[in-house]
């Protein structure tokens, strides 16, 4: 069986190697310098290779508490007091549309079809006055000037400070039942409530990730803490892996973010 790991092994590799580059380039031009925004999987990888430059050390920020995508600013020990500045914009997105008119898939796409990177973006956070964008500084002046319309909308784009928004706390719900194993597509049909074959078209559709990274086998595993994703359909973690029942099958509890 295939696992997960051996799917991003590559990327994980590509990612330590550039950080483990910037933050030699940090130690030897005695300056922070800022990855771009991590995912929760990117932020494991970046912990786990930065452990063996020693002598530096880094600060994690993604503009609020609990932010899911953060920038790192990596940078010589002798310079852990002090904060610094991760060149982040907060950017107000407004619109004539009601709360449950707008998506964060909405306004990702709006905002990638001005031809920025996932990179320089943040997480998006839709609330009731529209939603806030965290973006890089050097991307922030696009989304200002280019970002006219999320869908059908038209809509308006101003800065704002860090503590003008104040971020919804997650819902989620738990799911519980039984697998015959911990095979992706078992546990996301599971979590999502579909046939298991109309999961396995949407995977092999690449359509699904793990931990953020795209998967395409149904038969890859996954294990307790792994975040399942499909584009339209939201989040799963899988929350915790039980005892076998008397018929052979695993007790499963998914959590899913409405």
């Amino acid at each position: 069986m295939i696992t997960i790991g051996e799917l991003r092994e590559e990327q994980d590799k590509l990612l330590a190697s550039r950080l483990l580059d910037r933050g030699r380039q940090a130690l030897k031009r005695h300056v922070p310098l800022l990855t771009p925004f991590l995912d929760p999987q990117q932020q494991r990888v970046a912990e786990a290779s930065l452990r063996t430059l020693e002598e530096v050390t880094h600060y994690t920020y993604g503009g609020y508490p609990g932010a899911e995508r953060v920038r790192l600013a990596l940078m010589p020990r002798y310079m852990q007091n002090e904060e610094p500045d991760m060149e982040l914009s907060f950017l107000r997105v407004r619109g004539d549309f009601r709360e449950e008119d707008l998506s964060h898939r909405d306004v990702l796409g709006a905002v990638l079809a001005l031809g920025l990177k996932r990179e320089v973006l943040g997480d998006i956070v839709v609330d009731r006055e529209g939603a806030v964008i965290i973006a890089a500084e050097e991307a922030a002046k696009y989304i200002r000037t280019g970002l006219k319309r999320v869908g059908p909308r038209e809509v308006a784009v101003e800065d704002i400070k860090p503590g003008d928004f104040t971020p919804p706390p997650a819902r989620t719900k738990s799911i519980r039942g039984t697998v015959a194993s911990l095979r992706l597509d078992a546990v996301a049909s599971l979590g999502y409530s579909v046939s298991r074959t109309k999961i396995v078209s949407v995977i092999k559709a690449e359509q699904v990730k793990v931990n953020w990274q795209p998967v395409k086998n149904p038969s890859a595993a996954v294990k307790e803490g792994d975040i399942i994703s499909i584009s339209g359909r939201g989040r799963l973690e899988v929350a915790k892996v039980g005892q076998v029942s008397r018929k052979g099958r695993l007790h499963v509890e998914v959590k899913k973010y409405l």
